[in-house]
């Protein structure tokens, strides 16, 4: 496939992304400013951020930029564990806590709503964060951030996802401001970073272009894909992991590279698991990653790890950017190559995304089988 083809819906939304980082970042960054008050900004004591699928790991993929750059307790929690096993059990000594930013872009997941239902009969202060004001969730919750991403080609989630991860590091930055952890000029050098991460994404994209598709080429046949990060970089993981789900249909699972050595580390058909370790060179579990990329090789995996800059070059066999970013943004930077890499493999492989929803995969079709859940 020329790097010129448009006819792959998958890729078509990964090379818009410079473009939608561009146009929606201050939209986006005015509709969150005032989403919550300077009082209740002070207030917050702890920070919920939940969904599902994609919108979960956007979740995990933010927690980070709360805890570091909010100086604010934060944890992502998937909407199950968030619905059924935290709101009820949570510590509601203070008033509008814990602030739950809920995530979904149809607004219409059973189970982000009914976590935010469970989380306002707590006293809690509930934010959804949504492309869809008027679904169910947009009514269940205190207040809502609209994200509207403009109309595309239908593919699994790539715009949506980036416009829910913007969405939760403009609020993040905007809680460091009101609380004092940053300047307002130092916030908006934050917000300035994440302007020029298009740029970033943009060339990231072109130089890893073709290198993935003819990745893709040669792991057509494996039955299994794993992708390692750690901290952030968990969450890109797990995004990769799901975009080659969605639009594969490949068995794909992701870890931490810690928790890999003492767990998948011990698959048997080594030689047909495809790896991708995700590791900033700035990324603290750098070290670990290098000690990785031996036992891969010498466990004969196919793999390859996506780094950046001339640190890389510890790595044997790398695929490397030259793009900077600060670590707890690195997600923007890492996910859309991942997203291009299922894309170029779904090609290859002829696989229809969401396996057409058809066959025994014809409950989803429409979404229903994460719409239509009982609701508790």
């Amino acid at each position: 496939m020329p790097s010129s083809d448009s006819s792959n819906p998958m890729r078509d939304q990964v090379f818009s992304l410079p473009t939608l980082i561009r146009e929606q970042i201050w939209t986006l960054e005015g509709r969150t400013r005032k989403i919550v008050t300077t009082p209740e900004m002070f207030a917050v004591r702890d920070v919920v951020l939940t969904g599902s699928g994609d919108s979960y790991i956007g979740a995990m993929a933010a927690e980070a930029a709360f805890v570091e750059l909010a100086g604010v307790r934060a944890q992502a929690l998937s909407a199950m564990q968030a619905s059924r096993y935290h709101a009820r059990r949570f510590d509601w000594q203070y008033p509008s806590n814990p602030l739950v930013l809920a995530v979904s872009n149809s607004g219409e997941v059973a189970r982000v709503v009914e976590a935010v239902q469970h989380y306002n009969d707590c006293g809690a202060l509930t934010v959804a964060i949504t492309g869809n004001p008027g679904s169910r969730l947009g009514h269940a919750a205190s207040r809502v951030v609209e994200v509207t991403i403009p109309p595309f080609a239908s593919a699994p989630g790539v715009r949506s996802y980036y416009g829910s991860l913007l969405t939760l590091y403009l609020l993040a930055i905007r809680m460091a401001e009101v609380r004092g952890q940053v300047t307002a000029d130092e916030a908006m050098d934050l917000r300035r970073e994440l302007e020029t991460a298009a740029d970033a994404v943009d060339a990231v994209i072109a130089q890893m272009d073709q290198p993935l598709q003819r990745l893709a080429q040669e792991w057509a046949s494996l039955p299994a894909v794993e992708l390692l990060g750690s901290g952030p970089d968990r969450a890109t993981a797990a995004y990769g992991a799901a975009k080659l789900l969605e639009a594969v249909g490949v068995h794909a699972a992701h870890q931490d590279v810690e928790e890999w050595v003492h767990q998948e580390y011990f698959v048997a058909d080594a030689a047909r698991t495809g790896t991708i370790l995700i590791c900033p060179v700035d990324s603290p579990a750098f070290s670990r990653a290098v000690e990785v990329e031996g036992y891969l090789r010498t466990l004969q995996r196919p793999y390859l790890v996506l780094s950046g800059g001339p640190a890389a070059a510890a790595f044997g066999q790398v695929l490397a950017h030259t793009q900077t970013i600060r670590p707890v943004f690195a997600p923007l930077l890492y996910s859309a190559p991942l997203a291009l890499f299922a894309a170029y493999l779904s090609a290859e492989t002829g696989a229809a995304y969401g396996r057409g929803a058809s066959g025994p995969w014809a409950d989803c079709h429409d979404g229903a089988t994460t719409r239509n859940s009982l609701i508790l």
